[in-house]
């Protein structure tokens, strides 16, 4: 199901030159009813062929997007697999049961790529949400947070993804931290949620 193309006659500005800003955008009803539709089945997960997909495995097979291993192939939507699938669910089974989770994995099986998702997901649709990564290495803190920004990336409109609706303007964005948000008459607003890269070393009490 293709996601209706965004036209760039809806926005409304006011003043010209550099007092140009945009006013609003008069979003037609059916290109906001397809939007708010998938936004649902992100949160409250999808049934297709009699199988549930939870909302966070819909949001990464659908709006999520991960560095293909094709030459020249750069960067794809999410294959479905059963593996991920078991993922995904067993995800949200601690979630229900509020426990936490560990998962022993060998490298290179794009497990990475799923966790940096699940922080995608957290920061796109729930305000004020806190989204911790830690790690012992640099490499791994900061490597995960990086997949984070790239999939958040790719929901940026000026991308051309299918995902630009769900994108988030910042108000900090760094390598260790991005912050959702905007200011609006001299005041900071919007959703205000915040992935942030510790890399403990040999303090464990960094997070704290």
């Amino acid at each position: 199901e293709r996601c209706p193309q965004y036209n760039p006659k809806w926005e409304v500005y006011s003043g010209r030159g550099k007092e140009r800003k945009l006013v609003r955008i008069d979003y037609p009803m059916a290109y906001m009813a397809w939007w708010y539709k998938h936004r649902k089945r992100c949160l409250e997960g999808y049934t297709v062929g009699g199988v549930f997909i939870t909302g966070n495995f819909y949001f990464y097979l659908n709006f999520w997007r991960i560095k293909s291993k094709g030459k020249g192939e750069g960067w794809i939507s999410p294959r479905y697999l059963d593996l991920d699938k078991e993922f995904f669910d067993l995800i949200a089974k601690a979630k229900a049961e509020n426990k936490n989770i560990m998962f022993l994995k060998r490298r290179q099986i794009g497990f990475s790529e799923k966790v940096a998702s699940l922080v995608g997901y957290d920061y796109t649709f729930f305000p004020g949400a806190h989204c911790v990564i830690v790690a012992g290495e640099a490499q791994y803190s900061i490597g995960t947070m990086g997949k984070v920004t790239a999939g958040l990336d790719a929901l940026s409109p000026s991308d051309g993804n299918a995902g630009r609706e769900f994108y988030k303007r910042r108000v900090k964005d760094v390598p260790e931290m991005i912050e959702s948000g905007y200011s609006a008459a001299g005041v900071q607003t919007g959703y205000r949620t915040i992935v942030e890269a510790i890399t403990v070393k040999d303090n464990p009490a960094a997070v704290n």
